[in-house]
C-alpha cells in the first residue's frame, strides 16, 4: 500500500488548540485522513472530560513553545464574544448558557483564528501608541484611480464599461468617505481619524 501520511504532530504530543478564540492545552491522541484528504487530530484537552474530545484541522493546532504560549497569553488578554451553542468552552461552571447574562443581547461573532490573530496584533500595535501617520501614501482614492486606468486600458474605449467602472469608482470612494468614522475598532484610532480630519477640513478622507 501507498505510504502513510507525514503528519505535523505526533500521537501523544501536547499542543495548543483554538476553540472560539482562545488556545488551550491539549494532547494529540489520534490521526485520521478525511474524505477530502486532509490530515485531521483527535484531541483531549488538559481538565476536561473525554466527551470533549474532538478532531481538528492541522490550521487550528499550534506547537507547544514559547511563540504559541504568548500567543495564547495575547489571545486571553482580548475578548471575543463565543457562541454557546457552539463552544465546549463556554460553560466551565455548568448551569444555562443562555441564562440572564447581559451579553446575550450582543451579536454573535464566530470569528476564524487566522483572523483573530491579526486582531490581537494590531490591538497590541496600537495600544502600544505604534499608529500608522496619515495620510497614508498612496491615498484611497489614488489607489481607486490607478485601479479605473487599468480597466479603461484593457476595456479600450468601451464607453459602456467606462460609465460602470468609473459609476463603482464613484460610489467606493462615498462609501470610504462615509464609512470609516463608523468601523474603526479602537478609540486611538478615532481619535486618529478626527484629528487628521480637523487638520485638514474639506479634504475627504479617501484623499
Amino acid at each position: 500500500g501507498s505510504p502513510a501520511a507525514k503528519t505535523a504532530f505526533e500521537v501523544g504530543q501536547q499542543v495548543l488548540a483554538f476553540d472560539y478564540g482562545k488556545l488551550y492545552v491539549a494532547k494529540v491522541i489520534n490521526t485520521k485522513t478525511n474524505s477530502e484528504g486532509i490530515i485531521e487530530y483527535r484531541l483531549h484537552y488538559n481538565g476536561w472530560k473525554k466527551k470533549w474530545d474532538s478532531w481538528l484541522k492541522e490550521e487550528n493546532i499550534h506547537p507547544d513553545n514559547e511563540e504559541s504560549r504568548a500567543l495564547q497569553a495575547r489571545l486571553d488578554s482580548v475578548v471575543f464574544v463565543q457562541d454557546p451553542g457552539q463552544s465546549k468552552h463556554v460553560s466551565k461552571k455548568g448551569g444555562d448558557a443562555f441564562s440572564d447574562d447581559p451579553n446575550d443581547d450582543l451579536i454573535r461573532l464566530i470569528i476564524p483564528h487566522t483572523l483573530q490573530k491579526q486582531l490581537i496584533d494590531d490591538h497590541a500595535r496600537i495600544k502600544e501608541g505604534r499608529l500608522y501617520n496619515l495620510p497614508r501614501k498612496p491615498v484611497a482614492a489614488a489607489i481607486l484611480e490607478q485601479f479605473l486606468a487599468a480597466k479603461r486600458e484593457e476595456e479600450q474605449g468601451n464607453a459602456c464599461e467606462d460609465a460602470i467602472l468609473t459609476e463603482m469608482v464613484q460610489g467606493l470612494k462615498t462609501y470610504f468617505d462615509s464609512g470609516l468614522g463608523m468601523i474603526l475598532l479602537y478609540p486611538e484610532e478615532y481619535s486618529q481619524y478626527e484629528t487628521a480630519r480637523m487638520a485638514r477640513p474639506g479634504v475627504p478622507p479617501c484623499e
